[in-house]
This record gives C-alpha cells, structure tokens and sequence, in this order.
C-alpha cells in the first residue's frame, strides 16, 4: 500500500510552511482554518488548504497535496509595494513590483543535505551545533504542532480555530 496513504497530509507537509510564515512575519497566527479531503482513501485526507490569521490583518494561506502532479514548493508574499515569489525546488527568487518583474540572484543550497552534513560533523567533532544552535529546546516545535492540531480541528469541525499557543517562556522566533 502507499505510505501516503496511512498518512494524512497536513501532519505530514504543513510543519514546514507554518515554520517558514512564522520566520518571514516574525510571529504566530492567532487562528486558523482548514479544509482537506481523502480522494484515494476516506482515512485520511491527500490535500489541504489552511488559511492562518495573524494580529493586523495578515494572512497566511497554506496548500498541501500529494495528488497535484506537480511538486511545487512555493512560498509567494504579497504586500502592498509588490509581490515575492520564490520557488523553492528550482531556486529561483522574482520581485514584481508596478515597475516590472525582475529575477533577483539565490545561491543554490541544498538544505536538507547540508543541515545532515553538519549534524553528521557535530557528531564526528564531538561539538555543539554552530551557527545552527537550537535556543529553543524543543518550544518551536511545540508551537508549530499546536498549529497542526488546531487546523486538523478547525478540519472536523467546519469553523474558524482560535490557537492555543503553549505558554512557555519568550524565545525570539527567528
């Protein structure tokens, strides 16, 4: 059987794109909602949209899938002077503004492999993870999972989620 189909889509791919707004907007939503469904199995869904609110009007708006063809890794922010857009898999990075569209210049990385590297180096060395230190012992992750929980219930019960954020001491979130 398909391992993604015993998995459900949003503990599965939304833990990045929650991870990556929280960085870009340097803060939490403060709720949530979500729709997915199962296509190829009524267990568990394949595909998800999550829209997450932030204080001031701001809105994340996330999509998950394993049945689009295309394996897109996008993050695209728009703001009022114009729109970002980078495509993760291919690396490319474009501004739009009202004067045009431009490609702006992105070091090709490969972060997973070099995140492995340096983690296989710690150990070798017998060194503490730096630049790559982690302040947050374990709260980013708590946080990001408070958000997976809330847009599964906000799933299941058709309605706006309010996210209860653990109440932990204040670490940056950057």
């Amino acid at each position: 059987m398909n391992p993604q189909l015993q998995r459900e889509v949003i503990t599965d791919l939304a833990p990045h794109p929650f991870d990556i707004c929280n960085y870009v907007v340097n803060a939490w939503p403060d709720k949530v909602s979500c729709k997915g469904r199962g296509y190829r199995t009524k267990l568990n869904e394949e595909v998800a949209f999550i829209t997450a609110e932030h204080k001031g009007g701001l809105l994340a708006h996330i999509e998950l899938s394993w049945l689009d063809p295309n394996k897109r890794r996008e993050v695209t922010i728009v703001g009022s002077d114009g729109v970002a857009h980078l495509d993760c898999s291919g690396q490319k990075l474009f501004l739009e503004k009202n004067s045009g569209k431009r490609e702006l210049q992105v070091s090709p990385s490969n972060t997973l492999a070099s995140e492995i590297i340096h983690f296989t180096d710690c150990i070798r060395s017998k060194q503490d993870s730096t630049p790559f230190s982690n302040h947050s012992d374990g709260i980013l992750g708590a946080r990001v999972v408070s958000l997976l929980e809330a847009s599964r219930e906000s799933m299941y019960q058709e309605r706006t989620i309010q996210v209860q954020l653990p109440i932990l001491p204040e670490i940056p979130v950057r």
